[in-house]
């Protein structure tokens, strides 16, 4: 059996709710964006797409020992872009202030995996919170002029302690994401 999943930072519902007044001002009906459910946006650390079942157990455990090399860390969301680019925009996201902790999470973890021989990523890693994906040109105009606007909009923070393997059911009503696993980050010593 194979399972399609994927590594990621869940938002708490605090977040979640302020992350909810950023798309109040950019989901709008001119649009012609397909937009994530909001219940649904989490901050992707690797996709690993379809894995066999029985591989978990070992991609587990390579996650938990890079995630004990992390501290747990603030993350701001901040700012709303677009991939490739604001010119040509296919996907609308909203950015990290700070990714440098994030970046270390995912360096640690793909250490981890590295040692399994788990293939690496196919693209780079970008951290970002993907909110919509544009259909089509309708709106183009006015959708790169929000997202202008709101490019520096800082959305809210939340302190990040865990990491989760997500498996993702796909529906014609959207995916469905069942939480595998959770991994702690090393706890700081209290001093």
């Amino acid at each position: 059996m194979m399972v399609r999943c994927f590594l990621a930072i869940e938002l708490p519902e605090p977040t979640l709710n302020e992350l909810q007044e950023l798309r109040s001002r950019i989901v709008l009906p001119q649009f012609d964006v397909r937009w994530v459910k909001l219940e649904n946006i989490h901050l992707t650390v690797r996709f690993f797409g379809e894995i066999p079942f029985e591989d978990i157990k070992r991609l587990s455990e390579a996650i938990r020992l890079g995630a004990q090399e992390i501290d747990p860390f603030r993350i701001v969301i901040k700012g709303v872009g677009a991939f490739p680019n604001i010119g040509n925009p296919r996907v609308i996201w909203t950015g990290i202030e700070d990714p440098a902790p994030i970046v270390r999470l995912e360096q640690s973890i793909s250490k981890e995996l590295d040692q399994i021989s788990w293939p690496p990523p196919d693209k780079p890693f970008r951290p970002h919170m993907t909110l919509g994906r544009v259909r089509s040109d309708r709106g183009r105009r006015e959708l790169r002029e929000c997202v202008e606007r709101n490019k520096d909009t800082t959305v809210g923070e939340f302190q990040a302690n865990h990491i989760s393997l997500i498996k993702s059911d796909l529906h014609r009503a959207g995916p469905l994401y069942t939480v595998l696993d959770r991994f702690c980050f090393s706890q700081s010593p209290t001093t």
